[in-house]
């Protein structure tokens, strides 16, 4: 499920739904592997020299991008989303979608931990995936957006949300279209016209871009 990561020396990050996580060099030889015992079939992400990752037991770990070493690893959720969804990372922040329910691919919440050492900084929950009609406040697929001091991301239903990167703190929340999906899609890109754009299927055979 996963997309590999590269680095500023051309390495390359790959983790497996087998719930290892794999480093390679430029030239595809293996560097070293760090097996997190539980699946994650999400995408990494790196930042200061340390990949970050989140497994389907609600684990998180911080992985040291030159030897593969354990910087530390904590449990932040439940469990995370069972299909592919992104971590994001930025200066003082790692952003994870997570779920404080067992359950399947969605999320029903979006964590921001420390980098450092895995402390939780603040949590945003949209909605509980097993309790209709709030299904469609759920995420999936999710690829949380740091943008000008903000975190962006969907719903289930196209819906889009702000909350401020310093406190997890809602800024803003457009509700999504009534019966949509974008369990194909999933993700939100900000483009450099500073506009979100959400793409999501209303109805069986039709596709719909929002911008917000």
């Amino acid at each position: 499920h996963s997309t590999p990561m590269i680095d500023g020396d051309l390495n390359v990050y790959i983790q497996s739904t087998t719930g290892y996580v794999y480093s390679l060099t430029p030239a595809g030889e293996l560097r070293w592997e760090f097996d997190t015992g539980a699946a994650n079939p999400g995408n990494l992400a790196l930042l200061d020299g340390a990949v970050f990752v989140i497994t389907s037991d609600g684990s998180a770990y911080s992985i040291d991008a030159a030897t593969g070493a354990q910087l530390w690893g904590h449990k932040i959720a439940e469990s995370a989303p069972s299909d592919t969804f992104s971590a994001a990372a930025t200066e003082g922040f790692v952003i994870f979608p997570a779920t404080q329910e067992t359950m399947g691919g969605a999320s029903t919440d979006i964590v921001a931990v420390r980098p450092s050492d895995g402390g939780i900084l603040w949590r945003y929950s949209q909605g509980s995936p097993r309790i209709l009609p709030h299904w469609d406040e759920a995420g999936y697929n999710q690829m949380p957006a740091v943008v000008d001091n903000s975190v962006l991301f969907t719903s289930v239903n196209g819906g889009a949300y702000r909350v401020g990167l310093q406190d997890g703190k809602e800024m803003w929340h457009t509700p999504g279209v009534d019966g949509a999906s974008t369990t194909t899609a999933g993700g939100l890109v900000v483009g450099p016209n500073e506009k979100a754009y959400v793409a999501l299927n209303p109805r069986d055979g039709e596709g719909m871009l929002r911008v917000f």
